[in-house]
């Protein structure tokens, strides 16, 4: 919850972060496991992206303490 806090993120894009670092599946299942379209997953990722200071699902998974 403090990473959470820390960098402002919304109630889906947790949803988002916790499904990409979970797994290394493709973004289309994670949009289809979450109920919403690829392109939503994209914007949702660009934003954390932004307010974590990461680049990557690879950076995302060495910065959350999943």
């Amino acid at each position: 919850q403090v990473f959470v806090d820390s960098h402002d993120l919304t109630p889906r894009e947790v949803d988002v972060l916790v499904a990409v670092t979970a797994s290394e599946e493709p973004l289309k299942q994670v949009a289809d496991e979450l109920g919403i379209t690829l392109r939503m997953v994209q914007r949702h990722l660009t934003s954390i992206y932004k307010k974590t200071g990461t680049q990557t699902r690879a950076g995302l998974t060495k910065v959350f303490p999943s």
